[in-house]
């Protein structure tokens, strides 16, 4: 099962583009594996690391897809229940902005919680809910896209955490 909402912006729909996998659930418990790989390689010298001056510093850009994913969740979990109150965007510059300073140690134990949480909510979901579709940041969005987004926005961001920090 994939997402098909033709209405998707671009923005999102790179995302998803990046989850090539069929099956959700397995995406999301593989990726979670490998998370943990991947962020337990990251030495903790590296956390303020920024590639290049008004980047986000490694600490920042994991604070960022916890933010995202848990918003991702939130606007799904809103939807599947069938709550058609239109859902607004979120500024992540002003979230970095505002988001304390934590280790790495901290960022990976909330990501992993966050993904196993996230994961459960959706197992959670009935097959009706799975095709429900509500307005987030003024666009369409469905329950499934939603899901790839969680997936894909992570992937994105290792990939460039290993492309542009050399992680």
């Amino acid at each position: 099962m994939r997402p098909v909402t033709p209405e998707l912006p671009a923005f999102y729909q790179r995302y998803i583009d990046l989850v090539p996998e069929p099956d959700i659930f397995s995406a999301l418990e593989n990726q979670q594996k490998e998370l943990k790989i991947f962020l337990g390689s990251i030495h903790t010298s590296k956390a303020d690391y920024a590639y290049a001056p008004d980047k986000w510093t490694v600490a920042q850009v994991l604070q960022h897809c916890i933010d995202a994913e848990r918003i991702f969740a939130y606007r799904a979990l809103r939807i599947a229940r069938g709550d058609k109150t239109p859902l607004p965007g979120w500024e992540e510059n002003d979230y970095a902005a505002m988001a304390p300073v934590r280790t790495l140690l901290d960022l990976t134990e909330e990501i992993m919680a966050v993904r196993r949480s996230n994961t459960l909510l959706l197992m959670s979901f009935s097959e009706e809910a799975w095709g429900r579709t509500g307005t987030a940041n003024g666009r369409p969005m469905d329950v499934l896209s939603l899901a790839y987004l969680i997936v894909g926005h992570m992937r994105h961001h290792i990939k460039i955490l290993q492309e542009r920090y050399g992680l």
